[in-house]
């Protein structure tokens, strides 16, 4: 069983293992299972120090593709965190009049929606 500790943020930008649990990064874990993995965001965690799983920290590229989801909706905070880590290409797709009254997006590429051919 996967269980995962880690932030909403990096569950949005590192994705989560499909079959994964979701489970408070300070909730003590029962675990009766020796083949237990608990996903943290670091080792300190003290979720690591109190249980025989095996903690693992860092992004999940060890595993397949396929078994990992991403959320649809990412927070402010998320989005942010992705472009700044340039994981992510933000398009805007407002046009000039919108742009000019809201502003662009900090890191995002402008391509009015009107100047893409099949959308």
């Amino acid at each position: 069983t996967i269980y995962d500790a880690r932030s909403a943020i990096y569950r949005e930008v590192y994705g989560f293992p499909s079959r994964s649990v979701q489970i408070s990064r300070s909730r003590s874990v029962d675990l009766q299972n020796e083949n237990a993995v608990i996903l943290v965001e670091d080792k300190t965690n003290p979720l690591c120090q109190t249980t025989e799983a095996i903690c693992y920290s860092g992004d999940l590229s060890e595993l397949n593709e396929d078994d990992i989801s991403y959320p649809e909706d990412v927070s402010f905070s998320g989005l942010r965190f992705l472009l700044d880590q340039e994981r992510i290409t933000l398009i805007d797709v407002r046009n000039e009049t919108e742009l000019e009254a809201a502003g662009q997006i900090p890191g995002s590429f402008n391509v009015p929606l009107h100047e893409i051919t099949e959308a």
